[in-house]
């Protein structure tokens, strides 16, 4: 029935088992769930005019298994989605993910960790981690092999390499393949300013389509900082460099269609703040971004600036509550970072409330709003979302 998803369970168990340690454990944890959410979202479809409100019921069993010792660490979590829609019953679906990690300390020096995941999402209303609307249900997958090495008590390396790769259900949308490299490099500054570290970070990002090619390189230098117990800062600057190669279809009279490559280079900075505060009862975060960023099925990359705060709070022990606001603008030059123009601006606000009714059955309730500016046509998006989810999880190696 979940082929797909069969497929990488299977995959991710054969990584799992096929590592040559005992998987005994100091902790066990085998979580099965299930969670019910009612939703009411009066555009769902994200569409700027003809908008179509629904309701959705989506049922959520899944699974959660990890494997803890004093040098490694296992885990593997999966689910199925099914959304059934109360008026437009042809966007029904099953959707479904499934997530693997693996990590190992060889010495206290020397750690690696690997990571996998997929999933398929079919919702038309999603928008990507960027900010930038999708409209298309999609297939991800992903895969992450990192390391790092203490070079002394006061220094560490750490070198990463991801792939990931989307297709999408909606056929004018390009399937995206990213390649990512990172070489990071910290510095404990404790001697000179307390509870600080001077940070750097070397990237190299290959972003490929059918029609298009775009190579980013990145260089950041940065401080991080703990102020008293509960404030922490992190401040990065840097440069981009980005090389980009798009085919473009001339039609030339009478009937004659020409392709053509064309280059692009381009150089810019990036960078990102944030501020955290973590409290017994109160956590809260403001963060700064402006980077060079994927653009999913766009053909290419986009330049992104976005700015986020969230604060949550817990009233009671059973009782809590969260806030939320996101701001994101997409912009590229036709043949500048992507091979097609992009400007698109993105606010998100969201707030709920979580009750515990007992450790293992919660329910939360919350409101999400979308306002998306499409500037290139002038016109707007809105969205408003409620919904109500119960959930059940129970560790069965506590029974």
């Amino acid at each position: 029935m979940f082929p797909e998803l069969s497929r990488y369970v299977v995959i991710s168990i054969m990584f799992v088992t096929a590592i040559p340690m005992p998987l005994l454990a100091d902790e066990l944890k085998l979580i099965p769930g299930l969670a019910l959410k009612e939703e009411s979202n009066d555009n769902i479809f994200l569409t700027t005019n003809s908008r179509k409100s629904d309701f959705i019921t989506t049922l959520t069993p899944s699974l959660d298994f990890s494997s803890t010792t004093e040098r490694k660490s296992v885990s593997l979590t999966t689910g199925i989605n099914w959304l059934t829609y109360a008026r437009n019953a042809s966007l029904d679906s099953v959707d479904y993910y499934v997530q693997s990690g693996f990590s190992y300390q060889f010495d206290p020096r020397l750690a690696i960790s690997v990571l996998s995941g997929y999933v398929k999402d079919s919702r038309p209303d999603r928008t990507d981690q960027n900010g930038l609307t999708l409209k298309s249900g999609s297939d991800r997958q992903n895969y992450q092999l990192s390391g790092n090495y203490a070079v002394s008590e006061k220094s560490t390396s750490t070198l990463s390499y991801a792939y990931s790769q989307e297709g999408f259900d909606s056929p004018g949308i390009l399937t995206t393949k990213v390649h990512t490299v990172n070489f990071g490099q910290d510095y404990d500054l404790d001697r000179y300013l307390r509870q600080a570290k001077l940070v750097s970070n070397l990237g190299y990002a290959r972003n490929l389509t059918d029609t298009s090619l775009v190579d980013n390189y990145t260089f950041t230098l940065g401080l991080t900082k703990k102020i008293h117990e509960l404030w922490n800062i992190s401040l990065n600057a840097g440069g981009s460099y980005t090389h980009s190669e798009f085919e473009v279809s001339t039609l030339v009279p009478p009937a004659q269609i020409v392709s053509a490559t064309i280059q692009a280079d381009d150089q810019g900075w990036i960078g990102n703040f944030s501020i955290n505060y973590s409290g017994e009862k109160t956590n809260a975060s403001l963060s700064f971004n402006h980077d060079i960023t994927t653009a999913s099925g766009r053909g290419g990359t986009t330049e992104r600036i976005g700015v986020a705060t969230n604060l949550s709070e817990r009233f009671t022990k059973e009782l809590s509550g969260f806030f939320g606001m996101g701001y994101s603008w997409n912009r590229s030059g036709q043949n500048q970072f992507s091979s097609q123009s992009i400007d698109e601006k993105n606010l998100t606000l969201n707030g709920g409330l979580r009750y515990d009714f007992s450790k293992y059955v919660f329910l939360e309730g919350n409101y999400r709003y979308n306002n998306i500016d499409y500037s290139q046509l002038a016109a707007q998006a809105r969205q408003n979302v409620f919904m109500l989810r119960l959930t059940v999880r129970r560790d069965m190696m506590d029974l």
